[in-house]
């Protein structure tokens, strides 16, 4: 599963944190992987999930398209 996250710091959105998402999908296409991809939001009210989900859609059609 897919999460944004910043060395020492807590879990944030996709785009925000340090992971190399570039690197990260060339590893998942060199291997052949066409599998399901999920994606953890960080700890939130879950009032809050359906704006988080919809407001990040973005972000993982952002990573989608690297590599």
């Amino acid at each position: 599963h897919f999460k944004g996250a910043k060395r020492g710091g807590p879990l944030c959105p996709l785009l925000d944190g340090d992971v190399d998402w570039t690197a990260v999908m060339r590893a998942l296409r060199d291997t052949g992987y066409r599998g399901w991809v999920l994606v953890e939001p960080p700890g939130l009210p879950p009032e809050l999930l359906p704006h988080y989900f919809s407001s990040h859609a973005g972000d993982m059609e952002a990573v989608f398209t690297l590599a």
